[in-house]
């Protein structure tokens, strides 16, 4: 797995995907992706939009975790989902 802050070039990406057996990408130097972009054709690359995570309980998910966080916060209790910086997620 890489993370969206790797820096690669296009060919380097193409390289990658004609040595393993498939992939999927979700975030791009520039976006949406063009669609001119070399990567289109890769057939063993998944293209999805950056935004793929979005759906109808987005927003409300994203509230009971607040809420939840905030009451912990409060309360002096660990709160949920903190990144862990030494991971690096």
């Amino acid at each position: 797995m890489l993370a969206a802050g790797h820096r690669w070039t296009k060919s380097r990406w193409l390289r990658l995907f004609a040595r393993i057996a498939g992939a999927a990408l979700d975030v791009f130097e520039r976006e949406p992706l063009p669609e001119d972009s070399p990567l289109w054709s890769v057939e063993n690359l998944l293209i999805t939009p950056h935004t793929a995570g979005l759906t109808e309980k987005l927003w409300h998910r994203h509230y009971e975790l607040l809420s939840d966080n905030l009451r912990r916060y409060v309360a002096q209790e660990p709160l949920r989902d903190v990144v862990d910086k030494q991971k690096g997620y």
